[in-house]
């Protein structure tokens, strides 16, 4: 999970939702053909599960096209303080719901974002991507590349204290 985490704050930056379509007759719908950058400027929950361990993240997508990334420590994954470290990144809209993630590292990121509401899960962000199967791959790296997150309810002053650097 660790060795993905480029690809996990592109997935973090890419979080978000716009306005939600609630005149549907489905239990799954999207939101828009096309996810705009605006759609994203929430706070997701982009928490894993690998066998009984947890890795609990959150992602807050702001206005200034800025993602950042919350990583409890002490949760069952990571096993150390209890606090957040912080990761952050630049979202850029490519348009068509493509957006490319740029954590500052050189790693940059391709990814395709839809936000669905769904009627029992609530608001859904899902990411897919586009390039980095080929860095996989060329890097013998095992991992997802395509993510679902849901909208969270959490507030980004909630994700305190942050860890000491």
């Amino acid at each position: 999970m660790k060795n993905i985490f480029a690809l996990t704050i592109l997935s973090s930056v890419l979080a978000g939702c716009g306005g939600l379509d609630s005149d549907s007759d489905s239990d799954s719908d999207v939101v828009d053909n096309v996810t705009l950058l605006s759609d994203l400027f929430y706070v997701w929950d982009a928490s894993e599960t690998d066998g009984q361990l947890v890795d609990e993240k959150y992602v807050v997508v702001k206005a200034n096209n800025v993602s950042i990334t919350y990583d409890f420590a002490g949760d069952s994954f990571d096993q150390g303080a209890n606090c957040y470290t912080t990761e952050s990144s630049t979202i850029t809209d490519l348009g068509n719901g493509i957006f490319e993630d740029d954590d500052g590292s050189g790693f940059i990121t391709t990814s395709r974002v839809v936000v669905t509401n769904n009627a029992l899960a609530g608001t859904i962000l899902t990411i897919n991507s586009i390039d980095a199967t080929e860095f996989f791959a060329d890097n013998n790296i095992e991992g997802d590349l395509a993510y679902s997150w849901t909208k969270s309810s959490r507030l980004e002053s909630d994700f305190s204290p942050l860890c000491a650097d």
